[in-house]
């Protein structure tokens, strides 16, 4: 077998790479949704940002200002102040008027969410009781205990601010308008979800990493169909997240929202907070796209290798150019930032060092087959194949009449074979090597 001839795997060696691949792809998929929980559930600065968006969108300040509405109205007498406020003979009136006050206030929650003061109240109660949970889960601290208690989201304030703007007394102590996040009695079982999500973050991506070098390294011989099936791995693995994203979040918010009205909220805070899982999801679409691209120019087909020629003198003679434009893509990725993981340290180190070592490979390769090539001898060529197009194809040289027939010595030889083994008598073969030597 020469060096550049495939290695022929057995069959049982096919199936085991294969197999794992789609061990890694499986594992992929995972830790994509582990590292998604974990940032979400567990990084206060995430949460707060997140909870930040979710303020922003449309359905969900409508939501949300029925909801504060209905604690505000819970907690005071709205009917008894306005009767208070009214003439006695216009008393009776307070009980549509407090009606009429709900759907203003609806109405006015919804401009105060577009206030600065507000959106501040609703991202500080947020971040707390988000600090208030992860140190409960990292098993309590000086301030805040594990033995019993609530972690709340505390909305007090904004009802204090939407019953500024109403004109409403409020009680000194608002108890209510509180969203409670964790009960006491849920506590052992988020801490135990909260260290394995913590450790499935941590390995998951790496063990992913490890499973397809692994493929790859098994495949001696055969690697470049390795990387390209590891692609395809990887892509199949960012579609499946978009797919398990679009499904679960349908059934996610039909099994919690029982009123159709607040379906659209769901859906659009559904949205926002798996963002991030999506935009994983689009960056394994790419780096998996990627992969397959690479698998392709380090192929056999003659595009390729046409690709490779071309860019083999600059491989040869101008490595430092080479290495150039690939850190200017890098930068321009990291400007353009197609997907928030060019701006994060570890996915944008792996994947550089994954863009550079392919790099590299397709420089050696094409140093290797085209040795002798020269700068602008490729694109002449083109030139040259671009003129000649329309060109009458130049009609074939006639064959000489002596090179049709075998040559003389070798019709002797056969002569001499012939009547050697007694197919031809001694008079046959005198006469037919006479006809040849005259």
């Amino acid at each position: 077998m020469t060096a550049s001839s495939p290695a022929v795997l057995s069959r049982r060696r096919r199936w085991l790479v294969r197999g794992i691949i789609i061990l890694a792809s499986l594992v992929l998929f995972l830790s994509a949704l582990a590292v998604w929980v974990a940032r979400e559930a567990l990084d206060t600065d995430t949460y707060t940002n997140t909870s930040a968006q979710l303020l922003e969108q449309p359905q969900i300040q409508t939501a949300l200002s029925n909801y504060l509405v209905d604690q505000l109205y819970a907690n005071v007498d709205v009917q008894a102040q306005l009767a208070q406020k009214l003439p006695p003979q216009a008393q009776g009136l307070a009980g549509p008027a407090a009606a009429l006050l709900h759907d203003y206030g609806v109405r006015a929650a919804e401009r105060a969410f577009q206030s600065e003061r507000v959106q501040q109240l609703w991202i500080t109660a947020n971040r707390l009781a988000h600090a208030q949970l992860v140190v409960v889960i990292n098993g309590g601290g000086d301030k805040i205990s594990t033995a019993g208690g609530d972690v709340v989201l505390n909305t007090g304030g904004m009802v204090s601010q939407l019953a500024s703007r109403l004109s409403i007394q409020l009680p000194s102590t608002v108890a209510d308008g509180r969203i409670v996040i964790l009960h006491s009695d849920q506590l052992s079982t988020a801490q135990t979800i909260a260290h394995w999500l913590k450790v499935a973050a941590y390995v998951l991506p790496f063990l992913a990493l490890a499973l397809y070098a692994l493929a790859v390294y098994l495949s001696r011989g055969r690697r470049r169909e390795a990387v390209r099936a590891c692609g395809v791995g990887v892509f199949v693995a960012g579609v499946l997240l978009l797919i398990a994203r679009s499904v679960i979040g349908d059934v996610l918010v039909n099994s919690l929202t029982s009123l159709p009205e607040y379906q659209s909220a769901g859906h659009a805070a559904w949205n926002v907070i798996t963002e991030d899982l999506a935009d994983t999801a689009r960056t394994g679409i790419i780096v998996g796209f990627i992969a397959v691209m690479w698998a392709w120019l380090a192929g056999s087909g003659r595009r390729a290798t046409t690709v490779r020629e071309w860019l083999a003198p600059a491989a040869r003679d101008q490595a430092g150019y080479v290495w150039g434009a690939f850190a200017a893509v890098l930068l321009v990725l990291i400007w353009w930032e197609p997907t928030p993981a060019f701006h994060r340290t570890l996915p944008l180190l792996v994947m550089t060092l994954l863009a550079a070592l392919g790099v590299e490979a397709l420089r050696r390769q094409s140093q290797l087959e085209f040795p002798d090539a020269q700068a602008g001898s490729f694109t002449a060529s083109l030139r040259e194949r671009w003129a000649s197009r329309g060109r009458p194809a130049a009609a074939p040289a006639a064959a000489p009449a002596a090179a049709a027939a075998p040559p003389r010595v070798e019709q002797l030889e056969r002569l001499a074979a012939l009547h050697s083994c007694g197919e031809l008598s001694d008079e046959e073969y005198t006469a037919l090597k006479r006809e040849l030597v005259p």
